[in-house]
């Protein structure tokens, strides 16, 4: 989840990039042959699937609540010959490809380009999942479409988890037994 706020005088500019890198499978380097990416624009969700995995109709997703402007699948594109993070490839462009599909080295990339206006506050969220099928992928992806859902989740998510964490607090004379318990 993102909030950007323009605090300037003038309009702002902005591409966001947003990048996964799929490890449908044991490992990165064992599942990378046999996983294959799919951009469906009407749903704006980028898919992945690997039809080799324990798991082959299982399906991964990637979207924003933002208006995307591009995508890729293609981890070569994104980061370059070298591979780097530091200075990724993909920056020095105006837009991505689009490529996806098998035989790439798979990521799931998400560009985002947005003008903010003086005084102005955008929210947004990019959000990554997995289903049983690419059916229920795409109701996930539909679901956390708006700005509100992906926060929604992640208030229950956090909720749940102090439930489970807080059931039981442990105070002793040591305080560092407390922290290390708690």
């Amino acid at each position: 989840h993102l909030t950007l706020r323009n605090d300037g005088k003038s309009a702002r500019r902005l591409s966001l990039l947003g990048v996964v890198e799929w490890v449908l499978g044991s490992s990165r380097e064992r599942s990378r042959i046999s996983t294959i990416t799919e951009w469906d624009a009407a749903e704006s969700v980028l898919l992945a699937t690997n039809p080799l995995s324990l798991y082959p109709e299982r399906c991964a997703l990637f979207t924003t609540t933002l208006a995307v402007g591009s995508v890729s699948g293609d981890r070569g594109e994104i980061f370059g010959a070298a591979g780097s993070r530091a200075r990724p490839a993909s920056l020095g462009r105006v837009a991505l490809s689009g490529r996806v599909g098998a035989d790439l080295d798979p990521c799931g990339a998400i560009e985002v380009s947005l003008t903010i206006e003086p005084g102005e506050t955008i929210d947004g969220a990019f959000v990554l999942g997995e289903a049983e099928s690419p059916e229920a992928a795409h109701a996930l992806a539909r679901k956390y479409r708006d700005a509100a859902s992906p926060k929604r989740a992640l208030a229950e998510v956090q909720d749940a988890w102090r439930g489970v964490l807080g059931a039981v607090v442990v105070h002793t004379p040591d305080p560092a037994i407390d922290l290390l318990v708690n």
